[in-house]
């Protein structure tokens, strides 16, 4: 992660200094994305799931930006999920570059991540 930062940023020293103002930015995804040759397409939306479904069990982790309720965005990725039919279970495991790795209620990540996040937009991924 720290090189593609440095990449981005056009500096050396991102990963000595992963959390400095200087390279701790505000960025896209789908830049960087493209920078390493793995946007398939993005969408200012959220992805039902059944489509998350066929993107991971097609090798295809999703990517996932959260719009805080108090302003600013994080990402993250969907790598995994289970469903059910029992309870209609339907869950999604996060790996998150600063919470770490979580599972979570479909509908509950959708609208309340971490309390306070919705998830805004969508990153399909290619090999």
């Amino acid at each position: 992660q720290c090189s593609l930062v440095n990449a981005e940023l056009g500096r050396s020293d991102c990963c000595s200094s992963p959390s400095s103002s200087n390279c701790n930015q505000p960025w896209t995804l789908n830049t960087v994305l493209t920078r390493v040759g793995h946007l398939a397409a993005f969408t200012s939306t959220t992805t039902s799931f059944p489509d998350v479904v066929t993107e991971i069990d097609n090798g295809r982790p999703l990517g996932v930006r959260i719009g805080w309720s108090g302003g600013g965005g994080h990402f993250n990725i969907i790598a995994c999920y289970t469903s059910g039919l029992l309870r209609r279970l339907r869950s999604v495991h996060i790996e998150d570059p600063w919470y770490g790795s979580s599972v979570w209620d479909y509908d509950t990540f959708r609208t309340a991540y971490q309390g306070t996040g919705s998830w805004t937009h969508s990153y399909k991924t290619r090999a």
